[in-house]
């Protein structure tokens, strides 16, 4: 899948809106692998200061020589903003080729008592993806 193709699919799940409760995102991402398992996580969650604060750690675990994955929300000028690996931006090749395995798996997920999954869960699923595959 193109970028511009990906951010249509993307912006297409807007209408589903936010839905409670993460057992669609977790069969989600089982049917991808569970590729969140498949490396070490820092979960930096609260109210205010969570960008600055992942900045900082990113910044000192990349210096430190240590590969890091960072997603963020929101963005401010493109959504590539929100995923990146060692400070860099994923590019929009490698964007259009993640979410279209997690376009893949919407289509197995619209089909059970789950649906479709929303537009932040598939972003957090491609991020995991992106992620896995930075790792290997």
């Amino acid at each position: 899948m193109k970028y511009q193709e990906a951010i249509l699919f993307l912006s297409s799940l807007a209408v589903f809106g936010i839905r409670p409760g993460t057992e669609r995102t977790k069969y989600a991402a089982s049917l991808l692998g569970n590729p969140q398992n498949k490396y070490k996580t820092i979960h930096v969650a609260g109210t205010n200061g969570k960008g600055s604060v992942t900045t900082f750690i990113s910044t000192i675990l990349s210096e430190a020589g240590y590969n890091v994955g960072t997603y963020t929300s929101p963005y401010v000028f493109k959504v590539n903003e929100r995923i990146q690996y060692n400070l860099e931006n994923i590019t929009d090749e490698d964007f259009g080729l993640v979410f279209d395995k997690v376009k893949e798996i919407n289509e197995t997920l619209k089909q059970t008592e789950y649906g479709s999954l929303t537009e932040f869960e598939a972003k957090t699923l491609g991020a995991f993806l992106y992620f896995e595959q930075k790792k290997s």
